[in-house]
């Protein structure tokens, strides 16, 4: 996998997850090289040892949020605004999510 796994058992301070998670696609027109529509959301949480209260937190993730809602990524990818989502706790560490919704228009 692309990622660095990270040791909750000996990890202290708070960390970005960033997961994309494709929802649909679809084929956007009926000409002979169609367009295809997909959407998704990317899901950007930031996690802190439960108890450690939550200033590390959103300033992290109200810089990461920022460089990616509303922007178009790449050439075709679009992106709505965030949505912050309940946070979640999980072995000892508490989750903040902020969801982001995505578009992309495809050619073939």
């Amino acid at each position: 996998p692309n990622r660095e796994l990270i040791d909750l058992a000996n990890q202290v301070n708070p960390f970005i997850r960033l997961q994309i998670k494709i929802l649909e696609g679809e084929q956007a027109d009926l000409s002979d090289t169609p367009m295809h529509r997909f959407s998704g959301q990317i899901h950007l949480a930031c996690a802190t040892q439960v108890g450690q209260g939550v200033i590390k937190v959103n300033q992290a993730l109200d810089h990461m949020y920022k460089l990616l809602q509303r922007r178009k990524l790449g050439t075709y990818v679009r992106t709505h605004m965030s949505v912050p989502a309940p946070t979640l706790e999980h072995n000892g560490w508490n989750y903040y999510p902020v969801i982001i919704p995505f578009w992309a228009d495809i050619p073939t």
